[in-house]
């Protein structure tokens, strides 16, 4: 994969202005869908852990309520 810096350097690649910003333009879709995807990664994840505490709590409530012994 070609990289940013290598796009944005005088280096080996010999482009066009037209196919250097192409490509920057497809960098920025993939890092930008790469974003999306960790952002709602962790939202869902966030959420899950939320909802694991309150199993959890109602877990304990009901524990107290009916105590079970091993």
């Amino acid at each position: 994969m070609v990289t940013l810096k290598g796009l944005t350097t005088d280096n080996n690649y010999t482009l066009k202005e037209a196919e250097r910003l192409r490509r920057i333009d497809a960098i920025y879709k993939e890092i930008s869908d790469q974003y999306s995807f960790a952002k709602h990664f962790y939202n869902e994840t966030i959420l899950l852990a939320g909802q694991r505490t309150k199993e959890q709590k109602k877990i304990e409530g009901l524990m107290g309520l009916f105590p079970i012994q091993h």
